[in-house]
């Protein structure tokens, strides 16, 4: 088998349940493969020949994620895509019929003609913890605005409303706990009287980015209770972890890591991301061009010199929403 170029090289996978038509161009190669892990095996040994700087697969009612697994774990450039994107792209190409392959092709045509971002992929545990963190912003977001509207309220309706209160931090509550279900068991050192405390799970409040800890204690070790899973599948989750790193972080370079605490509601990176700002750079001191919210080392540049341009960020978000990003790393200053 011929390999192709792999500067112009696209390939389009259109997923069911039982098959994974697979489309590549330049040169209009075709092939079909079983959606099994077997099947997976040979679609990464064809792919892996042709290099492309793109697979593009449609989101296929989760069809599609163990296949994506497959191939993020061989270090192949994957992407989902939502079949709205590609069925808008289908019609102004004015591609009526539907089949398998016609659909394979159309999504090779949208991957060579939009070159969508290669993004990373969330497994089934990040993206039901992602879930979770969203309906906690949420409902904090609902309780802050009933507390808001209960200074203005009287009688009955102000009622409802308390009522409405304690059900969103009954809810509130039960989030917490779901966020930190995996933990048993915490040891913790306090350092304001000098002692070491054990702390059940029931013992702490868990929230996104936080917990029911003061700054001056030191968590020396935990006990976590985790889901038995198989061992293939761990070992597919580590590798998409490991895509997922690769694809979104600036890792070959010195860094001084993700900087801003994400706000509620959205992400530090998408915000420095919208106002422009990436490879924005003062002096050796730059945000990262593939991660926002990652300022880089480009050198030289001290201590000082990273963090002018980690106030300028703040002041411009500040300016374009109002919104005072906080620092999640420490700055030890002598």
């Amino acid at each position: 088998m011929n390999s192709t170029n792999s500067q112009d090289c696209v390939i389009g996978i259109d997923v069911s349940k039982a098959a994974l038509d697979s489309h590549l161009l330049p040169n209009e190669s075709r092939a079909r493969f079983d959606n099994t892990p077997e099947g997976h095996e040979r679609l990464v040994a064809w792919a892996q020949v042709h290099r492309p700087q793109r697979i593009v697969l449609e989101a296929s009612g989760g069809y599609e994620m163990p296949v994506a697994a497959a191939l993020a774990r061989a270090g192949l450039p994957v992407i989902v895509v939502n079949p709205r994107q590609v069925r808008r792209f289908a019609q102004a190409l004015g591609v009526q019929a539907k089949t398998d392959r016609i659909d394979a092709r159309v999504i090779t045509l949208f991957a060579q003609a939009v070159r969508p971002d290669i993004r990373p992929l969330k497994d089934e545990l990040t993206a039901e913890l992602d879930a979770i963190v969203s309906r906690r912003r949420q409902l904090q977001d609902m309780l802050i605005a009933e507390q808001h509207r209960r200074t203005r309220a009287k009688g009955p309706v102000r009622k409802n409303i308390d009522a409405h209160i304690a059900w969103l931090e009954r809810q509130l509550h039960n989030v917490d706990a779901e966020i930190g279900k995996l933990v048993r068991e915490i040891v913790v050192y306090r350092a304001v009287c000098n002692r070491i405390d054990t702390l059940r799970a029931g013992q702490v409040r868990f929230e996104y980015r936080h917990a029911s800890f003061t700054p001056c204690d030191i968590l020396l070790g935990a006990r976590l209770e985790l889901v038995e899973r198989p061992y293939r599948e761990i070992i597919d989750r580590i590798h998409v972890c490991n895509f997922n790193r690769r694809a979104s972080q600036p890792l070959a370079e010195r860094s001084a890591g993700c900087v801003f605490k994400n706000p509620p509601g959205t992400s530090a990176g998408k915000l420095i991301d919208e106002i422009g700002l990436k490879g924005f750079r003062i002096g050796g001191a730059m945000v990262s061009d593939r991660h926002a919210n990652f300022f880089l080392n480009r050198g030289p540049a001290t201590c000082d010199g990273m963090h002018r341009p980690i106030g300028q960020v703040r002041s411009r978000i500040w300016s374009a929403f109002k919104i005072e990003l906080e620092e999640e790393i420490v700055v030890w200053v002598n």
